[in-house]
């Protein structure tokens, strides 16, 4: 009689086991990485369309290779939504991190309406006992152009499982591309795209 209950019992656990995993494996496949934490929109600039687009992106150390695999990113997903978007970097010879006073004039002189930048602010471990699991706090901020006032920003943690130390050297393509489309349909929903 007890080993038929402890049969039972091991067929029923082995059971719930296969099943969470089913679930776990689902979800890990239709969730995001990235998850949005704050959206801040200008009451006194209202929603317009990104119309002509600058991409900038910075990180902690300046990289100018891993901020144009990040602009690259950028651009190509909203040249997907119809934008007209340039990357910082592909603009020839201007690598390094540029200030406002260098950015105004370009978007003057090439007739850009939108300024996007997004900026790694910070890399926080999550769990002290998992050496390679990160999150990075990022900022996109998008700013009228040729002015620098910002109209729109959102800040987000994405979630990185495979990364160590205090920058991101090698960006993962996958963790690139689902930043990017969940600041899309962030913008989107937000009514500035």
């Amino acid at each position: 009689m007890e080993s038929g209950r402890v049969k039972k019992f091991g067929l029923r656990l082995i059971w719930l086991i296969c099943r969470l995993s089913l679930i776990s494996l689902l979800l890990g496949w239709t969730s995001d990485s990235t998850v949005v934490t704050r959206v801040w929109q200008s009451p006194y600039i209202g929603a317009q369309n990104l119309g002509k687009t600058l991409v900038l992106a910075y990180t902690l150390v300046p990289r100018p290779i891993v901020g144009g695999r990040v602009e690259q990113e950028w651009v190509m997903q909203l040249q997907d939504t119809g934008i007209d978007a340039h990357a910082w970097t592909a603009l020839g010879g201007m690598m390094g991190v540029p200030s406002m006073g260098e950015i105004r004039p370009l978007l003057r002189e090439r007739g850009f309406d939108t300024l996007l930048v997004t900026q790694l602010l910070a890399l926080k471990r999550i769990n002290p006992n998992i050496r390679n699991a990160q999150v990075a706090v990022v900022e996109t901020r998008l700013y009228s152009a040729p002015s620098d006032e910002v109209y729109w920003s959102v800040q987000s943690d994405t979630f990185l499982y495979k990364y160590s130390g205090d920058e991101l050297r090698h960006p993962n393509e996958r963790d690139l591309r689902d930043f990017v489309e969940v600041m899309i349909r962030t913008m989107s929903g937000n009514g500035v795209l």
